[in-house]
């Protein structure tokens, strides 16, 4: 393995990690103070409106084409700098298009949507206010995808850094101001725009306007990728945000509000895990040697991350809410979080769709996947959430994870085959369980967290020097 190829990969996952640090933190300041301020019934709304940010179910219209533009835009950025321009131009021209497609849809289905939400006529406005701003949330993730093609991890962290600041600073004086919901709205959207501002002048310094384009073979190849992402990316967008659809659908606003609060942790915690591998795909995709140990190396982190979580969530997580949160209504559910541990410590099964996206290889197989996913975790949710309440949604979860068996038998044509995977996830599970057995004769909850720390750190450490010294200069 290249050492430098590898570094750019630490350094992409590291400043991807780093980057969704910043969320999960400002998640972590804000929500207490929103719910503490409005309750649970007007915290509810907020909830239900964020189905329609660009980041949430509204994503599904992007069709693929921030994952298309992180691809080829590394591959540009590499190889053809003066072609970026031209790619820029073509994706922009595409997701412009499909934003004033959904402003126009859902502007015609306004009341509708309205009277879904349950929104009065007083606060009506804001539901115009979220589609209207969809073009330039769709925008900056455009942005960010093209300065992550790039390999300026450091950059986008530093963005996230300042639209997450602006966000909470935003939330605390809008949610004083207005005393509803919308302040948590007006800021998310106002940082947003932050951003947008803050990554276009980034890309202006850093594109070369020129005149040359891109050749049709390369174009038919970018429009082929994009079409079999488009499929991938409806089904992702709809598996992701149907929490919220369905919760608003399903319950209670009070149940709905601490549906969103019990699963931040867990969502954030696979947020920073998971997108972390965003760092991956630009770096990953123009290599064409020793694909293989890329995969069996980085897998093997993505395992050790993985199933520390797991520990820590099955242990902490209860204790973490109710620290979190104060609250005697959460306290009844607090137990959920640590079902949500298996969940967590299966996730390295889907570390395969990483490479196969990166590689532009059986992508039909991963669009397979995410579609029988979003079938087991949609359908598990409607059937039980009336039996088992919130207790339903880590079994969705958790059981949404075994198609992704299709994702590690998709992986032959890399001389990657499920028997060394399978072998390699459960030697990494045996030996942290083994070394993790003392927090069960530990009484005390503070140092068994201390202890399972400090054995993650040394144990990542370890590892990462390892790999490093295993390779080339």
């Amino acid at each position: 393995m290249n050492k430098i190829i590898l570094k750019k990969i630490f350094n992409g996952a590291y400043f991807g990690f780093f980057t969704n640090i910043y969320t999960a933190i400002s998640a972590l300041i804000w929500i207490p103070f929103a719910l503490k301020t409005l309750g649970p019934e007007e915290y509810a709304k907020s909830v239900s409106i964020s189905i329609f940010y660009a980041n949430g179910f509204v994503s599904i219209i992007l069709l693929g084409y921030q994952s298309t533009a992180l691809k080829y835009s590394a591959e540009f950025w590499k190889n053809s700098i003066n072609k970026v321009f031209s790619f820029y131009k073509f994706i922009c021209y595409r997701v412009a298009k499909l934003s004033l497609l959904a402003i126009l849809l859902f502007f015609i289905f306004s009341k509708q949507l309205i009277n879904f939400l349950n929104l009065p006529s007083t606060e009506e406005y804001i539901f115009y206010v979220v589609i209207f701003s969809i073009p330039f949330q769709f925008l900056n993730i455009i942005n960010f995808n093209f300065i992550n093609g790039n390999a300026e991890f450091k950059l986008t962290q530093r963005v996230t850094f300042i639209q997450e600041f602006f966000k909470v600073v935003g939330i605390f004086f809008f949610l004083i101001y207005y005393k509803s919901f919308i302040g948590i709205v007006i800021s998310i959207i106002s940082s947003q725009l932050v951003g947008l501002l803050i990554t276009s002048f980034i890309l202006n310094s850093r594109i070369k306007k020129t005149k040359e384009v891109i050749n049709n073979p390369k174009l038919n190849e970018i429009k082929k990728y994009q079409k079999h992402l488009s499929i991938q990316n409806i089904v992702s967008a709809f598996l992701n945000g149907s929490d919220k659809l369905l919760g608003t659908l399903l319950l209670t606003p009070t149940l709905l509000a601490y549906m969103d609060i019990i699963l931040k942790l867990p969502i954030l915690m696979n947020k920073v895990i998971f997108t972390s591998l965003s760092g991956i795909i630009p770096v990953i995709s123009p290599v064409e040697k020793k694909i293989k140990e890329y995969f069996i190396q980085g897998f093997n982190i993505f395992t050790i991350i993985c199933c520390y979580c797991s520990i820590i969530t099955y242990f902490f997580s209860d204790l973490l809410y109710i620290f979190w949160l104060q609250n005697e209504y959460i306290t009844m559910y607090s137990d959920v979080g640590k079902y949500f541990s298996i969940w967590l410590l299966f996730l390295p099964m889907l570390f395969s769709g990483t490479f196969l996206i990166s590689k532009n290889i059986n992508l039909n197989k991963v669009t397979l996947f995410r579609f029988l996913q979003a079938i087991i975790k949609i359908s598990i949710f409607i059937i039980f959430i009336k039996t088992f309440g919130l207790y339903a949604i880590p079994m969705a979860y958790f059981l949404s994870l075994l198609p992704s068996l299709i994702l590690n038998f998709s992986l032959k044509e890399l001389f990657i085959y499920p028997k060394e995977i399978f072998i390699e996830f459960f030697k990494s599970i045996f030996f942290i369980f083994l070394f993790s057995l003392p927090i069960l004769l530990i009484g005390n909850n503070i140092i068994s967290f201390i202890y399972i720390t400090i054995l993650f750190l040394i144990h990542i450490t370890t590892k990462i020097k390892y790999i490093l010294k295993q390779t080339n200069n």
